[in-house]
């Protein structure tokens, strides 16, 4: 059965379940019927903020340490086609906003450059995959579940002989993400994930996860430094099975939900909302507030969002064309 007249857009045969979702899902679970349930998306998103800039820079660097392209051309060649394609829509933006926060990372990518040159970061590390999927398929309450990943580094410590796999963040401040990196359930599922291939030998040493960090900072005078830093988080056989645990009981909850939302139940009362400081950023803030005070939800929904595959950024995509950037490398 539909909810707010939708067809739900959540894979099925398996259910297809990633980390991101089950993030959404522990924090908010009406956020997370609308975005992974419903696969629902604004039809307008700025084309501009953490989110945008965060895209372009993690794409830059996978063609990188994927192709060994340079992660400058290839942040340049990525924002050119992101600009022809804002033009070509006739969307109206902030031409300004877009251009300085694209420079932004420009400056970020040059610098990070400088940067591994300088500390020799990457040196002991062996590259073992970039944006690589992760799968792991499993019973939950007799629904087939595939867990996925898509790790931004997989490494391995040429010192230690030890496996990680590293995560790149772009960040307004290192201290946040210091604090919480032990704690972090995403670098958590992703050493699940690699712990659980079936080519992961026993022997084969899987020591923890790696944030990268990328400040989001133009590097003026006025700028103080540091502006990378990376964190090695190590856990154990014990946490990985312990957190094991814990997301099995997760999961069953989650697959409960999506049945008895598939059946049709009231979705106020299995998928409520979690208010929070995350409602600020919510792309699905307007709409929530109007499920509960008798307003016409359903119609806005229809009126100011799309649904899609919600994890079709999972697939691969097709690398820029660096050749645009060669022919014309000056400006946006």
């Amino acid at each position: 059965m539909t909810q707010l007249g939708l067809e739900p857009m959540v894979r099925r045969d398996p259910l297809v379940i990633t980390q991101s979702d089950i993030r959404a899902f522990t924090v908010c679970r009406r956020n997370w019927m609308i975005g992974s349930y419903l696969g629902l998306t604004p039809n307008e998103v700025p084309p501009f903020g953490p989110l945008p800039l965060g895209s372009r820079v993690h794409k830059a660097l996978e063609l990188y340490y994927a192709d060994g392209q340079d992660p400058v051309d290839a942040y340049l060649a990525i924002a050119k086609q992101e600009l022809a394609k804002l033009e070509e829509s006739g969307i109206l933006f902030d031409r300004t906003a877009w251009e300085s926060e694209t420079d932004l990372g420009r400056i970020m990518l040059e610098g990070y450059v400088i940067w591994l040159e300088d500390t020799g970061a990457d040196a002991n590390y062996e590259i073992l995959g970039a944006e690589q999927r992760l799968t792991y398929d499993l019973d939950v309450l007799g629904t087939s579940v595939q867990l996925r990943g898509k790790v931004d580094l997989r490494v391995r410590n040429m010192v230690t002989g030890a496996r990680l796999v590293l995560d790149h963040k772009t960040t307004a401040s290192f201290s946040n993400l210091t604090i919480t990196a032990q704690y972090d359930v995403q670098l958590l599922f992703y050493l699940l994930l690699e712990r659980l291939q079936p080519q992961m030998d026993e022997s084969d040493w899987l020591e923890g996860a790696v944030f990268s960090m990328l400040r989001k900072v133009k590097r003026s005078e006025r700028s103080k430094p540091p502006y990378y830093e990376r964190i090695e988080v190590h856990h154990n056989e014990t946490t990985l099975r312990n957190y094991w645990t814990r997301l099995m009981g997760t999961l069953e909850d989650y697959v409960r939900v999506v049945h008895r939302l598939d059946d049709g139940q009231e979705h106020r009362f299995v998928a409520y909302p979690t208010p929070g400081p995350q409602c600020r950023f919510c792309p699905a803030k307007a709409p929530c507030l109007m499920m509960d005070d008798g307003s016409h939800a359903e119609e806005m929904i229809h009126d100011l969002y799309y649904q899609d595959d919600p994890h079709r950024r999972y697939e691969k995509e097709p690398a820029p064309l660096l050749d645009e950037v060669a022919a014309n490398p000056g400006g946006f």
